[in-house]
């Protein structure tokens, strides 16, 4: 058992949750690593591990490489299969659906207009502009804020930013 620790390695800069992995070597080959990812064992550090040791101990006992990976995949499979997915997996609705909600309001509102009214919706409004359109709206919000911002001032001659607003004098004398 001590051994088994002592092969399995944690790398935690493998994928993006890292992963468990051990040297291995099959005759005639040359020596490789066998790796257990975090995300592939449900996002559970523990079970990854687990799984890695027991992939270690398969390889130990003289199993072939093709059959200690079907076994891990297997176990990887029977840990995650009654887990929800993550929410990077799961199906996003369609975005018709905002619009579908839009033109139904939408539909509403010229019915309201119609029994208002008495006149059919299109010529009512038909040249108007909403208020979040108009010009005076995007002046008031600010819409061209981003050509507005000042930028952080470069030192001519490194193009290094001036930190904590020091003048052109202070950072060359620095």
């Amino acid at each position: 058992m001590a051994q088994q620790w002592v092969a399995v390695k944690w790398l935690p800069n493998r994928g993006k949750e890292g992963a468990f992995a051990f040297a291995c070597q099959a005759e005639g080959r040359k020596p490789w690593d066998f790796y257990t990812t975090v995300k592939k064992a449900g996002g559970r550090k523990e079970e990854a591990c687990r799984i890695a040791r027991l992939c270690y101990a398969k390889f130990q006992a003289g199993a072939a490489d093709a059959e200690v990976m079907e076994y891990r995949d297997s176990l990887c499979r029977e840990l995650t299969a009654g887990q929800p997915l993550p929410r990077s997996h799961k199906k996003r609705p369609a975005s018709t659906a905002p619009r579908q909600k839009q033109a139904q309001n939408a539909d509403q509102t010229t019915n309201n207009l119609k029994t208002e009214t008495n006149q059919p919706a299109r010529q009512q409004g038909a040249n108007h502009q909403s208020p979040s359109m108009t010009k005076d709206s995007k002046q008031r919000r600010g819409g061209s804020s981003k050509l507005l911002r000042r930028r952080p001032q470069k030192c001519p001659t490194c193009r290094s930013p001036f930190l904590n607003q020091k003048s052109y004098d202070k950072h060359v004398a620095a």
